[in-house]
């Protein structure tokens, strides 16, 4: 284990000042709701899912139809942007083929493909499918995937879409799969589909599909909601909403290797995730971006969050592109109004100091479900007297402080 000090001396997020709240950001205004974003041919690429007020599928005045933008890394402007025609976005996750400059995006029940330096739709559809949830594409095998969701009770199924065999075939999952991605095994590329289960439940999974389609699913708890594969390491980084944490999963073994807490309760959870070197960094809907240490001890794999920055907005997309961090935000503040804006700020190495912490620690009036977690992911209710925390209850060490709405982090010697 690194010593307390050396907490205080990490790669994070630089910030004009150092408090929890990112000073250094630029919000870019975006039409709403920026629900993907993705790197390509030197440029940022977001897509938007609009607006349906009253959930009707018809286009009324108040409603927007979703749009496809490109963001110049550098100067922060929109170059370019397509509107859809008015469709129901569900599959928020895209099939991507950088060899091709493809993207293969879900509208209503049909499967487009869209070049990506155009933004070009081709003239006949890929395929069509009811309840699409995501489009995935695997590059070493040339496949492409759809998840489909008959209802948020029942299981799903995907779709794999083989061109050089000429087949189509369904494989069924778990219920409400959401996401697809791919990880390697020896010397394949397979798929794994998450799959949400029922929220407040404990059947959320991952499902493995073999060569043969076969599955094997492992169930990680409550409501997972996002993954990244780290294929280096074997590992899948899984967010969970409902059970607030990151599940660590080997995705070799397909087993759990661990479970670390998130500083999140209620509906405002865990979102996305993504990885960066040694670093994960967590979206979640209390308006916050969490930044994790990834490492061992001994042989024990180790999430350590390191910070908590406030962005102000629910948000869900999460990028790390051109040494920035990429986020889209989904709702606006503590509501659920449609957001419009994708945040982004500088990814560099900078020291924080205790003296620092400490003078933005003491100015906050804390509310009274205050609580501490440590290193080890612990976490520890603590006493509020008048907005003021009781010290006494911890022991010497590094402690991330929240009360829902409020994150600091403090080395107490």
């Amino acid at each position: 284990m690194r010593s307390t000090a050396f907490c205080f001396v990490i790669a994070c997020l630089i910030l004009s000042t150092p408090s929890s709240h990112l000073q250094a950001q630029e919000r870019i205004t975006t039409p709403p709701v920026v629900s993907s974003l993705w790197e390509y041919n030197g440029a940022i690429h977001a897509l938007a899912l609009g607006v349906d007020d009253n959930y009707d599928g018809a286009q009324d005045s108040t409603d927007e139809p979703a749009t496809w933008l490109v963001v110049d890394p550098t100067t922060r402007a929109i170059t370019s942007q397509y509107v859809f025609p008015w469709a129901d976005i569900t599959a928020k996750h895209m099939g991507f083929d950088p060899y091709l400059g493809l993207m293969f995006i879900a509208l209503d029940d049909t499967v487009w493909a869209y070049t990506a330096t155009t933004q070009q739709r081709s003239s006949s559809p890929v395929m069509h499918g009811s309840d699409i949830t995501s489009v995935a594409y695997n590059v070493p095998t040339g496949k492409l995937y759809t998840s489909h969701r008959p209802s948020y009770t029942d299981p799903g199924y995907i779709t794999i879409l083989d061109p050089t065999a000429g087949s189509r075939t369904e494989v069924d999952v778990a219920v409400n799969p959401q996401m697809i991605e791919f990880y390697t095994r020896g010397t394949t590329s397979l798929p794994l589909v998450l799959c949400e289960g029922t929220f407040g439940n404990m059947d959320g999974s991952l499902v493995f599909i073999n060569d043969d389609n076969t599955i094997a699913e492992l169930v990680v708890g409550d409501t997972p909601n996002n993954v990244a594969i780290d294929n280096a390491r074997g590992l899948a980084y899984v967010t969970m909403t409902g059970s607030h944490e990151v599940v660590i999963v080997d995705v070799i073994s397909r087993t759990v290797s661990g479970r670390f807490p998130t500083p999140t309760s209620g509906y405002d959870g865990p979102r996305e995730i993504a990885l960066h070197e040694n670093f994960a960094f967590v979206t979640t809907y209390a308006g916050t971006v969490l930044m994790f240490d990834r490492g061992l001890q001994g042989d024990d794999l180790q999430l350590t969050l390191r910070r908590s920055f406030d962005v102000g907005d629910k948000c869900d997309p999460v990028l790390v592109a051109f040494d920035h961090l990429w986020v889209g935000a989904t709702y606006a503040g503590t509501s659920y109004d449609p957001a419009t804006d994708i945040i982004v700020f500088p990814l560099n190495t900078v020291s924080v100091r205790e003296s620092d912490e400490e003078s933005h620690f003491d100015d906050v009036h804390w509310a009274a479900h205050t609580y501490a977690v440590d290193l080890r992911g612990v976490r520890m209710p603590l006493v509020v007297r008048d907005g003021e925390i009781d010290r006494s209850q911890l022991a010497p060490g590094v402690y991330f402080i929240t009360d829902g709405h409020t994150t600091r982090t403090i080395l107490l010697p």
